[in-house]
């Protein structure tokens, strides 16, 4: 039982102290994404690989969920996928008016999602 105890801290250890790492990293990558433009197909364009990952992950949108798989069991990913931009868009533009955070936020949900 003690080392399954030493053992649950130390993990717990790591989850603490791998959010800050994350959180840097995280920082770097909008940096660099906001140096760079962030947007080479227009300034309010999701990031094109977001829109192909986006029924390969469980995202949650403000309070709409899109769940993985979904748009492929209800047979219409096109609809499915603009109703997920359109959500992401008025979700961006509710927390900032900055036009490239949309390209940036699609980036990195996509990033993570298939991390």
């Amino acid at each position: 039982c003690r080392r399954r105890g030493s053992g649950a801290g130390r993990l717990e250890e790591y989850a603490i102290a791998r959010k800050p790492k994350l959180q840097a990293i995280l920082q770097a990558e909008v940096a660099r994404a906001f140096e760079e433009g962030a947007a080479s197909d227009g300034e309010d364009a999701l990031h094109p690989q977001c829109l192909k990952d986006f029924d390969r992950a469980d995202f949650m949108i403000g309070d709409v969920k899109f769940s993985q798989g979904e748009a492929a069991r209800a047979g219409d990913v096109d609809k499915a996928r603009k109703r997920f931009a359109d959500s992401l868009r008025a979700e961006c533009e509710k927390h900032c008016k900055e036009p490239r955070v949309l390209r940036i936020v699609s980036m990195l949900a996509s990033q993570i999602s298939m991390a």
